[in-house]
């Protein structure tokens, strides 16, 4: 891998490395190689498309007409090996990184409902429990358990 890409790949978020490292990147793309028959120096500019592609270096959608000029085969062999490349690098790295956030968001969630249950009650704020007005004024004593009505 160029040393270009490690370095983009190095200031990704730590999420994004560790799902790129789960995905067995380098593996995927070497067989992908060997099984579309590309020479070391081709399989080497495919290698450097798909990091600029996952990196966000190149447009993913221009990624079939890109490997096709690199590694010269026709469009539809590009189309084919295109697929292969969402089904078996970039969508495992997708997944990774939804499973990934979607764990922090999980705990994100615990530790805020953990948060508001050890959030002190409210208070009421009822007639009855206003401490600056003398209970000789309060016009409610419905509310109130411990007045009767004069009435």
């Amino acid at each position: 891998m160029n040393t270009e890409y490690k370095k983009y790949i190095e200031e990704l978020p730590e999420i994004v490395q560790n799902a790129i490292n789960n995905a067995q990147v380098t593996e995927k793309m070497r067989k992908l190689a060997k099984k579309y028959a590309l020479h070391l120096d081709k399989w080497n500019v495919l290698e450097e498309e798909i990091i600029a592609t996952l990196v966000g270096q190149k447009d993913p959608y221009s990624l079939p007409s890109n490997i096709s000029s690199v590694t010269g085969l026709d469009i539809t062999k590009s189309q084919e090996m295109t697929d292969e490349i969402v089904r078996t690098i970039f969508k495992p790295i997708r997944e990774e990184l939804q499973y990934e956030l979607d764990t922090k968001q999980k705990a994100k969630d615990i530790l805020t409902k953990k948060d508001e249950d050890t959030q002190p009650n409210e208070i009421p704020t009822d007639n009855y429990l206003q401490t600056n007005i003398p209970s000789s004024e309060r016009k409610d004593v419905n509310s109130d358990p411990y007045r009767e009505s004069i009435d």
